[in-house]
């Protein structure tokens, strides 16, 4: 029969991969990116110091430091996670009209690779 700290580990990571994917599968990715790439450090470094006992050093440079490095990638992933939604709604407001390119799939102009927004 298993451990208990092992079903402790196994029944956490399913929970998580459900979580994680039921996430994903709901909305925009955006949000659910954004809080998995912003908590996953601090996870982390909780259980390193909790777990294992590791110490960290805390001066005001590092703080500082550390959270401009949280802010710029919190505003990466952002980005990332909503760059096609502003492109189609730029698409959709008139910034943009799908045209048939010269290498249009079966020569269709319905999503080829020479279909291309104008």
């Amino acid at each position: 029969m298993a451990s208990r700290p092992f079903l402790g580990l196994a029944v956490t990571v399913a929970v998580g991969v459900l979580l994680n994917q039921n996430a994903f599968q709901h909305g925009r990715l955006a949000a659910p990116l954004t809080a998995l790439t912003l908590t996953d450090p601090i996870a982390s470094v909780v259980i390193g110091i909790t777990a294992f006992q590791e110490t960290l050093t805390v001066t005001p440079g590092r703080v500082i430091g550390l959270v401009l490095a949280g802010a710029t990638v919190a505003v990466g992933v952002w980005l990332a996670g909503t760059a096609s939604e502003r492109r189609c709604a730029s698409l959709i407001s008139g910034g943009g009209r799908w045209t048939r390119g010269p290498a249009t799939r079966a020569g269709t102009g319905r999503g080829g690779a020479g279909d291309r927004p104008r």
